[in-house]
């Protein structure tokens, strides 16, 4: 078998504007998932219905709210598969928006209507190697993830502390460790 080096040149083909509403941020990850990890690494493009969007919820304080978006995708070890809970900002993330985002995780526990939807759509996707008890499991340990353009520094220390992720849909953004 041949090895072989290739000269790569890159040239700028275009920019990015930032969203104009949280609303197309949305349809842009929806479009994208992988962008936010949701994407099964055993196959080789993504499975489109990974994400589920505007999905009702209770703050831990018996509010309604929306959470913007929710997936799945391989968990940090890899070895299966999590919920990932999404709270979309066109702004610069503060401490507002990782408190929304607590909230949300907080009040996921009263969610039982919301926890079946998600579970019966987990297995409707019919990943390998996941059963009932596993979806059980998955919809019951969220994880919290703030996407925006940039993450002020109170808000990235807070996100941190509270061990929520942060990401971004923009090219050089900063996020927090």
């Amino acid at each position: 078998m041949e090895s072989q080096i290739w000269r790569v040149q890159s040239e700028k083909i275009g920019s990015l504007e930032a969203f104009r509403s949280e609303r197309d941020m949305e349809s842009f990850l929806i479009n994208n998932p992988a962008i936010v990890g949701c994407w099964n690494p055993d196959v080789s493009s993504s499975i489109p219905a990974l994400i589920r969007e505007q999905v009702s919820t209770l703050t831990d304080k018996f509010e309604k709210g929306r959470m913007d978006l929710v997936g799945i995708a391989r968990n940090e070890n890899d070895d299966g598969y999590e919920l990932r809970i999404f709270e979309l900002k066109v702004v610069e993330i503060s401490t507002d928006a990782v408190d929304q985002l607590t909230n949300y995780l907080k009040g996921w526990d009263a969610q039982d209507s919301a926890k079946e939807r998600i579970k019966k759509w987990i297995l409707d996707l019919k990943l390998e190697e996941v059963t009932e008890s596993i979806a059980n499991e998955i919809v019951g340990k969220p994880v919290g993830v703030l996407v925006g353009p940039k993450f002020s520094p109170d808000a990235s220390a807070k996100a941190k502390f509270l061990k929520i992720r942060g990401g971004s849909a923009w090219p050089d953004s900063k996020l927090p460790p």
